[in-house]
């Protein structure tokens, strides 16, 4: 039996994984951590990586700071082409066309899945990418190089409403699921998110008040 306490009332309750699959669909996002990459990797598990996507949320930043570049650094205006502004703006474009390149590149867009929410916002340095997009990394590698670029990965939910490893009610990695799910619900989430508990008590089937 495992044991999360609410951080919001100090409740403690108890719980055991039925694999009933219920977190599977309605769970808060799972994200990749290092670790998972590299048990995956050691146990030749190539396969995962097809069940994982760009949480576009963790570039968004990037698709946000022109607007205050080029307002605050016009180079236009320098007539030196070595000059600050100029070289202000050069390395940043060259950066963002470094992590365009990475993205588009060792990416597959497999569109939204029919199911993704989100704002419709594109991303300047991404053609054809919005926040709904599905970026699937096409190996294992390229997840852990990405995380190294600061880049977050998610297992993908909106191609079967559920996360993409769940069959029927089992999931079918569950010998080497993501950390995320080993430890579910993750006390770091349930802190930094208010309704995170409030779903926790609502989707799990295993669970009882602990005293």
């Amino acid at each position: 039996m495992f044991v999360v306490q609410d951080p919001r009332t100090g409740v403690r309750y108890g719980y055991d994984c039925i694999r009933c699959g219920a977190c599977c669909r309605h769970a808060y996002e799972i994200v990749i951590r290092t670790s998972d990459v590299e048990r995956w990797m050691h146990r030749g598990r190539e396969d995962i990586a097809r069940g994982l996507q760009v949480d576009l949320k963790s570039v968004a930043p990037a698709a946000l700071i022109p607007l205050s570049w080029y307002s605050a650094h016009d180079a236009s205006r320098e007539a030196d082409p070595a000059g600050p502004e100029r070289a202000f703006v050069a390395s940043h474009q060259a950066a963002f066309d470094g992590l365009a390149s990475f993205l588009l590149e060792c990416h597959e867009n497999a569109g939204t899945g029919g199911t993704a929410t989100g704002p419709l916002v594109p991303f300047w340095f991404l053609p054809g990418v919005d926040f709904r997009t599905i970026l699937r990394p096409k190996n294992l590698g390229i997840v852990k190089r990405g995380i190294e670029l600061g880049i977050q990965y998610v297992m993908i939910m909106a191609i079967k409403d559920a996360c993409a490893f769940l069959e029927g009610d089992a999931c079918s990695i569950h010998e080497v699921k993501p950390a995320d799910c080993a430890e579910y619900p993750v006390k770091e989430q349930l802190e930094r998110e208010p309704r995170a508990m409030e779903k926790f008590l609502a989707v799990c089937k295993g669970i009882r008040e602990a005293g």
